[in-house]
């Protein structure tokens, strides 16, 4: 990781712990908070996918299936911000399809690291635990105990770990291979 994305990294922890500070502090203006979030959120993840098809991954072999993805997902975001009132169980979807999605491939990924003996496999598996647990506890919450508010609380938590893993990455060391000639 170069010094610039280790300073990229920091500052958009930092960010995202200001924006989970926000949302918390302010509950009854953070669910619209999450709906933009979630919103801004796909639709940048799908342009980036998206220009990254077009400039990379059409010369892949599997590379269509990044293109499917993009434009699935930047239709969820386009969908979502054109909604006017968003359902309380349409934000929940998101959440919990987010955070399993991304703790299940981060689980996977530190098992594969574990098999190949990387020392720093834990710090992915505890990443992948507790996106597991932030999306079973939105499941929860928002389909058992249908509480807007207990929502916000749990995505800001999820918002302030993903932030801290984030910050802690950038001042983790890296190992650079150099090739000699």
């Amino acid at each position: 990781m170069s010094r610039f994305d280790r300073v990229k990294n920091i500052i958009i922890g930092l960010f995202m712990i200001a924006w989970a500070a926000a949302i918390v502090l302010i509950p009854t203006f953070g669910y619209p908070f999450i709906v933009v979030t979630l919103c801004i959120t796909l639709v940048v993840r799908g342009v980036r996918s998206l220009v990254y098809y077009f400039t990379m991954a059409r010369h892949m072999v599997g590379g269509l299936s990044i293109l499917y993805i993009a434009i699935l997902v930047l239709q969820l975001g386009l969908f979502a911000l054109s909604l006017s009132d968003v359902p309380r169980l349409f934000v929940t979807v998101y959440l919990v399809g987010a955070h399993a999605y991304d703790g299940v491939i981060a689980v996977l990924r530190a098992f594969e690291e574990k098999a190949l003996e990387y020392p720093k496999w834990k710090m992915k598996m505890l990443a992948g635990a507790m996106n597991i647990a932030v999306a079973l506890a939105a499941l929860v919450c928002g389909i058992l105990i249908e509480s807007t508010a207990v929502m916000v609380y749990i995505y800001g938590a999820g918002l302030v770990y993903s932030a801290v893993i984030k910050i802690v990455s950038a001042f983790r060391k890296t190992s650079v291979v150099y090739i000699q000639p």
